[in-house]
């Protein structure tokens, strides 16, 4: 198959592209154990079993058939690596988001998202869009109860009511925005998207993944990976 490595050989390191080219090759070749077992890393494989991984890649197609891939960004930060791939298919473009950890000296794959142009699979803005939008209307109007059965399961099992109340307390943004527009939806082996809450000059990004695990669509988990404070007037 056809890749690109980047144009400045020197800007990633050849080991951190090793890890993601060994697998994307081992997922071309239909091997998948190949594909976890070799560049995985421990905690990756605590938490997605085999089988699990297996379901994941069987349920997007141009994760073993894809025509070409090509790294567009990667940097290292913190002890973690991060690559950007685009992957191609019949002419669509599917961005896939690498995280890498050092493991025994070596790069390992400690996380991977594939990104879904949403047009072209077909999957409606309002799949992510109601959940969400029901769950920020209950925060809006203090309806913690309602927002809480919104979740999933599995959030329930990981964070009762009270930590989730402590949790919404945390950042009031919840409760009182002026606006929110979803960002980037994307795929992780469960829907989810960029949701960005704003009032006034502050803003809010926060990810939410969805499971439909239980028929209808839950929110499975809330993560804030970015708030902007108002400037302050001295």
């Amino acid at each position: 198959m056809d890749f690109k490595r980047p144009t400045n050989r020197s800007a990633i390191t050849p080991e951190l592209f090793s890890t993601v080219h060994k697998q994307l090759e081992a997922l071309r070749e239909g091997n998948i154990t190949k594909a976890y077992d070799e560049v995985g890393s421990k905690e990756f494989q605590n938490e997605t079993s085999l089988e699990d991984f297996q379901e994941f890649i069987a349920v997007y197609p141009v994760l073993t058939s894809h025509e070409t891939y090509e790294v567009v960004e990667h940097a290292v930060e913190n002890a973690q690596g991060r690559v950007l791939v685009d992957l191609t298919m019949q002419d669509v473009l599917y961005p896939l988001e690498y995280v890498l950890v050092r493991e025994n000296g070596q790069w390992k794959i400690w996380s991977l998202k594939l990104m879904l142009p949403v047009p072209e699979q077909g999957v409606e803005p309002d799949v992510f869009l109601k959940p969400i939008q029901e769950h920020l209307h209950a925060l809006e109007n203090s309806e913690d109860g309602i927002a809480y059965d919104l979740v999933a399961q599995d959030f329930k099992d990981a964070t009762n009511l009270a930590a989730f109340r402590k949790f919404i307390a945390a950042f009031p943004i919840f409760r009182q925005h002026d606006t929110f527009k979803l960002e980037e939806p994307f795929i992780e082996g469960e829907m989810g998207g960029l949701v960005e809450l704003s009032r006034g000059n502050e803003s809010m990004t926060v990810e939410y993944t969805l499971s439909a695990k239980e028929g209808d669509w839950k929110i499975l988990g809330i993560q804030v990976l970015q708030k902007r404070e108002p400037l302050s007037n001295v």
